[in-house]
């Protein structure tokens, strides 16, 4: 299948050394980045790999936000168990 569409991640210096730290050797980094991306997003566990990935891609994409406060932000709105929310904020 090929490939049209195109995420462009914008990194700090420690978001960058810690993806590359992740890499396996003799991995291409975007290539690991988009499978680790990939494999994350498909499993549907909230407190899982997803939370993680989420909170990660937020933060590289605001200059205004922390990885750590990208977290809190995924746990304070995401929903347990797959329940949803009548109008997408929990107010």
């Amino acid at each position: 299948m090929r490939r049209s569409r195109s995420v462009m991640l914008r990194l700090n210096e420690d978001e960058y050394d810690a993806l590359a730290r992740a890499k396996p050797d003799g991995e291409d980094l975007a290539s690991f980045a988009r499978a680790t991306l990939v494999e994350a997003v498909s499993g549907r566990e909230p407190g899982g790999p997803m939370r993680r990935v989420a909170s990660f891609i937020v933060a590289c994409l605001s200059p205004e936000i922390t990885f750590e406060e990208a977290l809190a932000l995924f746990d304070e709105h995401a929903t347990p168990d797959g329940a949803g929310v009548a109008d997408g904020r929990r107010d």
